[in-house]
């Protein structure tokens, strides 16, 4: 899928989705085109990156762990 995006120094690009989240990751561009319209990194909300879990596993090992110690 192919984003319109704004660079900081205001060019404008069209640039493949894999690349968007490093050129995001990088502070690289001032906005991009959603299927809704247009969203600023500074004040829109956009996907954050996913953080490994911390909870309680529900993996079968980790509820017999918890059973057995």
């Amino acid at each position: 899928m192919l984003i319109n995006v704004i660079y900081r120094d205001g060019s404008v690009d069209i640039v493949n989705s894999s690349s968007l989240s490093h050129l995001i990751k990088n502070g690289e561009i001032f906005a991009f085109c959603r299927s809704d319209g247009w969203t600023r990194l500074d004040r829109d909300p956009v996907r954050r990156q996913k953080l490994p879990f911390d909870g309680p596993g529900k993996r079968i090992n980790d509820l017999m762990e918890d059973y057995y110690g």
